[in-house]
């Protein structure tokens, strides 16, 4: 979308306004991605907590129900580990952590990307010489 918005091979750079709404739309979308994945685990941390509750209010054991619940919202627990396990998740460039860099680098750089073909002499006074397009 960053790309696209830029107008590359057009030759109409897009105005200040619509380039800031196209990256903090970007990022906006990449952060409540995670936000929703979170409260997807935190939904299944509830489950649980419904079978400990209604165990509680029953009198009755659901042992079974509360080790089947727990073991299935744990083993698919990744955004909310995040912080506390980062790179266990797989070795070598399978990893989680791996996954997150490399999305994050191309958000960047696609980001990078758009604010370089902003027209606003504010932002192109601030772009290095060594991106700007030669004569």
């Amino acid at each position: 979308m960053q790309f696209a918005t830029a107008n590359y091979g057009s030759g109409a750079p897009p105005s200040l306004g619509l380039g800031l709404a196209v990256l903090f739309g970007v990022w906006a979308f990449n952060l409540g991605t995670w936000v929703l994945c979170c409260v997807a685990e935190l939904n299944k941390l509830n489950v649980i907590m419904d079978v400990v509750l209604r165990s509680n209010q029953t009198g009755q054991d659901n042992q079974d129900e509360y080790e089947t619940a727990l073991k299935g919202a744990l083993q698919d627990m990744k955004e909310a580990t995040l912080f506390w396990q980062p790179f266990t998740r797989e070795s070598g460039l399978r990893s989680y952590g791996m996954n997150i860099f490399v999305h994050f680098f191309i958000d960047m750089c696609a980001s990078a990307a758009l604010l370089i073909r902003v027209n606003s002499p504010w932002v192109q006074h601030h772009v290095p010489a060594f991106l700007k397009a030669g004569p």
